[in-house]
């Protein structure tokens, strides 16, 4: 029994890393889905700058202008945080206010990045600013080829963007998945592999401050 418990214990230490993940009620989506089409029609912001492609729509506080000292803050749409706590939900969380909303759209050939989401013990620059632990997603249009994947980089700088992932994510259309602990942190990084046809997610964070 101790060897088995010792050679479980083994395995257990080396096995990949995983998040949490869910499929959210199809009758939600529907409740919600002419709305984000609304804001699918609005203008959305184009990130490319060599290592990521997409286009994106924030609400609340902007990652971007946090990172240059400005903490405007815009609510975001009731909707989008009932919607968050359907998603909290799900995966047998408590729902929380979320203060930053990102409204992703990736067209063919659109990618993201492996990176790390600013947390407590990882800042980009000298940022006062992080989010807090958890951090969700919901799958809206899922896509052949694009997914969540994950790296591990111990390397100095950014991770090259054709590192084998150590996981993906399954996408489909309600699956929703809890960004946390192992994954959440530095040496592992999360990114969107190139999309063949289309993808839209909704991501769900809280924006903390330095006091």
């Amino acid at each position: 029994m101790r060897i088995f418990l010792t050679m479980f214990a083994i395995v257990g230490a080396f096995a990949t890393p995983t998040i949490p993940t869910a499929i959210l009620d199809s009758y939600v989506l529907e409740q919600y889905s002419e709305k984000i089409t609304q804001e699918l029609e609005e203008q959305l912001s184009k990130q490319n700058d060599g290592r990521t492609l997409r286009c994106t729509r924030e609400y609340g506080y902007s990652f971007f202008k946090l990172e240059n000292g400005d903490r405007c803050y815009i609510p975001p749409p009731h909707f989008l945080q009932e919607l968050g706590a359907h998603v909290c939900l799900a995966l047998g969380e408590e729902p929380v206010v979320f203060t930053n909303i990102i409204l992703s759209q990736y067209d063919e050939g659109f990618y993201l990045e492996p990176h790390v989401d600013v947390a407590c013990d990882y800042r980009y620059k000298s940022s006062d600013f992080y989010f807090d632990e958890k951090v969700y997603g919901l799958v809206i249009d899922a896509d052949t080829t694009g997914a969540l994947y994950f790296v591990k980089w111990e390397g100095v700088g950014r991770p090259p963007l054709d590192l084998k992932p150590i996981y993906s994510l399954e996408e489909e259309a309600g699956v929703v998945f809890c960004l946390k602990d192992q994954l959440r942190h530095f040496p592992y990084f999360h990114g969107v592999s190139k999309v063949k046809n289309h993808r839209i997610t909704l991501t769900f964070r809280t924006v903390s401050f330095e006091k």
